[in-house]
């Protein structure tokens, strides 16, 4: 696939165009969450607009007169040492010292093996990328890192000098990182690099972020999705019918690549930039307009007739998916044949993930409009596939598995016998 050197998938835009809010857990008005937390800090320093606020771990206010008022925390789980910084709304900053702190003291998984992968140049004029040194098989972590910058993406500041980044806001954030970190986030390429005034920082945060979701608030569905960038997982290519799964690990702080399928030594290891059950044409537009390159994998390059058929196929379980999310009771339903030809679409296509995601809402469909009994069959095929691509310790997986055990309980006290697995070796 041609591409730009080592650009990554866009999921954000730092701009100056959008107006900062404060999150939305907040039931307070803007001026009362301000006036709540700010007094419950004596700052360290009192740098009129930019006061540190706390030393462990660091929090420095970007510009205490902007609403919201954004921050710079940094975090590490070696004491003194800035190894990442995370640039958020102070209320929201507060909830990921609650969280962060603990998960960052967890081993990185797989962090005593030695890599499975090189960084190096790759065909098709597509610059460095991550290549296989040994098979891998379907389901392995590929790599688990912690990122380097995290971001909320509306954040900016209103520098009047620029109209679209203010250089020293970002200079400001990057210069509490430890000299090994800012070097791993300054090799990381830049797909804007003559794009008018904006920053540097903007530039690479925008060409290599991933949604890495951190939890603002009580309870473990009050995630919200920022920009994170990371040293080698950045480096990936991307492919419509991707090799690796990215998935961002709460318990560990970590952002992971799961295999999604075997994977061939010397094997080119792809993620994916755009939402892949676009059409191939609104792929290729977006992947124009944001990288400035045309996709040539394998899908990509199909015969007119089958890319025809593929973006059908892409098209009808994009339909079905943000059906079954909206209401899983409307009417009329896919039948159990139905949604087993969308999970072999998705298997023909190569979305593995997406192929969890049919299963997984197949089975609160057919819970509903067949037998529990279905559904529970179909939840445990989800069960599988979220192990595999998500990794253990995902939230995914344990909402599976409490759903899953909610069934059993269900069917069990209607006296059908079964059985929830916990372990791969159960099925899981």
């Amino acid at each position: 696939m041609a591409r730009s050197r080592n650009a990554r998938r866009k999921k954000h835009t730092y701009t100056t165009e959008q107006e900062p809010t404060p999150t939305e857990n907040s039931m307070l008005s803007l001026d009362d969450v301000t006036t709540q937390i700010m007094g419950a800090f004596e700052p360290v320093t009192s740098n009129n607009r930019s006061p540190t606020l706390l030393e462990n771990p660091r929090v420095v206010c970007a510009d205490i007169t902007e609403p919201g008022i954004p921050c710079f925390l940094y975090l590490s789980p070696t004491p003194g040492q800035a190894d990442m910084v995370i640039i958020d709304y102070l209320l929201s900053v507060m909830w990921t010292i609650r969280e962060a702190p603990t998960a960052l003291q967890q081993p990185i998984p797989g962090h005593e093996r030695e890599l499975y992968f090189r960084i190096g140049e790759v065909p098709g004029g597509k610059g460095l990328g991550m290549v296989a040194t040994r098979a891998i098989k379907a389901g392995e972590l590929i790599h688990a890192e912690r990122p380097v910058v995290i971001s909320r993406p509306e954040l900016y500041t209103t520098s009047s000098l620029s109209p679209v980044g203010d250089k020293e806001y970002y200079d400001m954030a990057l210069s509490g990182l430890s000299p090994q970190a800012l070097e791993s986030f300054l090799a990381l390429h830049n797909a804007f690099p003559n794009e008018g005034p904006i920053d540097p920082m903007s530039g690479i945060l925008n060409t290599n972020s991933f949604d890495t979701s951190l939890k603002i608030g009580d309870g473990d569905d009050n995630l919200e999705k920022l920009a994170g960038c990371y040293p080698t997982l950045s480096r990936a290519n991307h492919d419509c019918s991707p090799s690796a799964n990215f998935h961002f690990s709460q318990k560990t702080f970590c952002g992971q690549f799961f295999a999604t399928r075997d994977i061939l030594e010397g094997e080119e290891i792809t993620v994916t930039y755009t939402d892949y059950l676009m059409s191939h044409k609104e792929r290729n537009r977006v992947l124009k307009k944001t990288y400035g390159f045309i996709c040539t994998c394998r899908t990509c390059s199909l015969p007119p007739a089958l890319v025809k058929e593929s973006d059908m196929r892409r098209r009808d379980i994009d339909t079905m998916l943000k059906d079954a999310a909206e209401d899983t009771l409307r009417y009329p339903q896919p039948t159990e044949l139905e949604l087993r030809q969308l999970v072999r679409w998705a298997e023909q296509e190569g979305l593995w993930m997406t192929r969890g995601m049919i299963l997984y809402h197949g089975s609160l469909i057919l819970s509903v409009t067949d037998c529990l009994n279905v559904g529970f069959e179909w939840l445990k095929e989800t069960r599988k596939v979220f192990r595999m691509l998500l990794g253990e310790d995902s939230l995914k997986l344990e909402h599976v598995d409490s759903l899953g055990r909610k069934m059993a309980q269900k069917l069990a006290s209607n006296g059908v016998l079964c059985h929830w697995p916990t372990t791969a070796l159960e099925g899981g």
